[in-house]
């Protein structure tokens, strides 16, 4: 990645050594996605407008990959258009692909595919793709081929539905994904009636809440 933006993208060394500070004080704040048992870390990085936050969390996610995080999920505003925007950003700085053409098999090679595959690094899948209409779907979770153990990314918008699709691909791991109802306003239950116990287990996940705050809400 830092070769990615010092030769390809033509940022300053000092912008460059930025991020790379910058992020090592974030990673060394997060859990540490090995450690066992039922954890759960929070925290708030704030950034002026256009002072290079998306550069930044990108340079996060390859790091945060490299530690063992093998779950990110990027929740980008609102509207299609912005997510899209973000997907972009994140096939080219983190997959090293453009995940639009993937879906036919055909994959782009970005310069940091081919680092990546030069250094001889795992391999990331997106259950999402930078087309306009490229976030999480039933059908799109269904058929991606995922890697059995392998790194998978998601770009999504703030969206309810979309986000249940989310929270159903990581129970479908444990085999309760088809399983669950959504109450309202925030409760969570099986179909059968029966209690769910912290329903995403032994998965350590990276959520980058990026964008459009009230959304967060």
């Amino acid at each position: 990645y830092r070769d990615y933006l010092t030769k390809d993208q033509k940022y300053s060394l000092n912008g460059v050594n930025d991020i790379d500070t910058t992020t090592d004080l974030i990673m060394s704040r997060i859990e540490n996605p090995l450690r066992e048992g039922p954890w759960d870390s929070r925290g708030l990085v704030v950034g002026s407008v256009q002072s290079g936050k998306t550069s930044n969390f990108i340079g996060l996610l390859n790091k945060a990959v490299d530690g063992g995080y093998k779950n990110i999920v990027v929740l980008s505003g609102l509207h299609k258009n912005l997510r899209q925007q973000t997907q972009k950003r994140i096939d080219a700085g983190l997959l090293g692909y453009d995940t639009q053409l993937s879906r036919d098999t055909t994959k782009e090679y970005l310069e940091i595919f081919r680092r990546r595959h030069k250094l001889n690094l795992p391999g990331m899948d997106c259950l999402t793709n930078s087309s306009i209409n490229g976030d999480l779907k039933t059908s799109t979770a269904k058929h991606a081929n995922i890697r059995s153990g392998g790194i998978k990314v998601m770009v999504l918008k703030k969206n309810k539905t979309v986000l249940q699709e989310a929270i159903k691909h990581f129970c479908s791991i444990h085999g309760i994904g088809a399983g669950i109802v959504f109450d309202k306003p925030f409760k969570i239950r099986a179909k059968n009636n029966g209690e769910i116990d912290s329903f995403i287990k032994d998965q350590a996940i990276l959520v980058i809440d990026d964008e459009v705050d009230n959304g967060s809400v």
